[in-house]
């Protein structure tokens, strides 16, 4: 019964309080000009505790209680107990001592002790006709808070974006290049794109093939770090299946433009690489990013991700300035075509926007 005690009181705003005295229980609560104290202790059969016992173990839980600065207290002792007149005895000078037969699930007061504690006895007297309930009430919160906090923890893996596209993305660019390391100019001779290639040969496929190859460790990092740094913003903002629309889209129209500008300039050489879809996303990044920016309420979460945008092009652009043979069409295409797609995507949010506001 002690601990189903205990779980009752707690439920009454008692608190426990630590002691190294294993015969007692302390509780406390703080009331509006003393601190209610009540002292458990729990007597088993055969128990020799004396009233000599009694007394010492009370005086050295007041002495706790003092060396905590708690001074004006009322205290009340309960004795848990299924020998009633042993338990009556042992605390038979104390006034504010009940004794608590545990097989009865009585309250004995003598005529000479205090009849009632700030409104206890009717309190224990609740609790004495269901001990068990304050432990199923406390487990059942219990499991309600457990239950609560998995909900919360499953919301929030939930809302803990992964860019799966982007991610794909990259790995199928790292996987092909350590194939084109192992396999010489197998891939690049098979997939690279070129006016003769594909406008003399019909090879259309190349367009594709095309986007996955880089000529060295230095190409395919910068490519792939612009795309890592900028798949999780423009890909959760836009949606996956928009995000690889919008990359494959760019990819291609750059390769188209670079073909163009070959084909009529006469100069012909192979070009490979996914910087025209980086490019894209690079525009589609910044058109999305500036024009979605609330300017009454600029937060630096919004300037951080503005900046991680314009230095991803930066970078890119210094790479560029350091290598030689950059298909500069390329990037400029699939840069505007990113930027066309970022604005369309805007515009089209703004009518569902006014679609809905009209709606309401």
């Amino acid at each position: 019964m002690k601990e189903q005690l205990k779980a009752f009181l707690a439920l009454e705003g008692y608190i426990t309080v630590t002691s190294n005295l294993p015969e007692f229980l302390v509780f406390l609560k703080k009331e509006y000009r003393h601190v209610s104290v009540i002292y458990v202790i729990e007597l088993e059969p055969g128990s020799t505790f004396t009233k000599e016992r009694y007394q010492s173990l009370y005086d050295s839980a007041c002495r706790l209680l003092e060396k905590n600065e708690i001074t004006e207290m009322h205290i009340l002792t309960l004795i848990l107990t299924d020998h009633t007149e042993h338990a009556l005895e042992v605390c038979e000078e104390d006034k504010y001592a009940w004794v608590i037969n545990r097989q009865q699930k009585r309250i004995f007061i003598e005529e000479n002790k205090a009849q009632d504690f700030y409104g206890m006895k009717a309190v224990l007297e609740r609790f004495l006709q269901a001990p068990e309930a304050a432990s199923k009430q406390i487990k059942d919160a219990e499991e309600r808070v457990l239950t609560e906090l998995k909900a919360q923890e499953k919301k929030l893996l939930k809302s803990i974006y992964v860019p799966w596209v982007a991610y794909v993305l990259v790995a199928i660019n790292i996987v092909v290049y350590i194939v084109c390391t192992s396999t010489g100019e197998l891939l690049y001779n098979i997939g690279g794109m070129s006016v003769a290639t594909i406008i003399g040969n019909g090879q259309w496929y190349r367009m594709l093939t095309g986007m996955f190859l880089h000529g060295d460790i230095t190409h395919l990092l910068n490519n792939m770090l612009m795309l890592y740094l900028l798949g999780n913003m423009v890909e959760q903002r836009v949606g996956r299946w928009k995000f690889a629309l919008s990359y494959f889209l760019c990819g291609l129209v750059a390769g188209f433009i670079s073909l163009g500008a070959k084909y009529f300039s006469g100069i012909d050489a192979n070009s490979i690489g996914a910087s025209g879809a980086v490019y894209g996303i690079f525009g589609l990044a910044l058109v999305t990013e500036i024009a979605t920016i609330n300017w009454r309420r600029v937060s630096i979460f919004t300037i951080r991700r503005i900046f991680l945008v314009i230095l991803c092009i930066a970078v890119s652009l210094y790479v560029d300035a350091q290598s030689a043979g950059i298909d500069y069409e390329a990037h400029i295409g699939g840069l505007c075509m990113g930027a066309i797609i970022g604005s369309i995507w805007y515009l089209n949010q703004r009518r569902k926007k006014r679609e809905k506001k009209h709606e309401n």
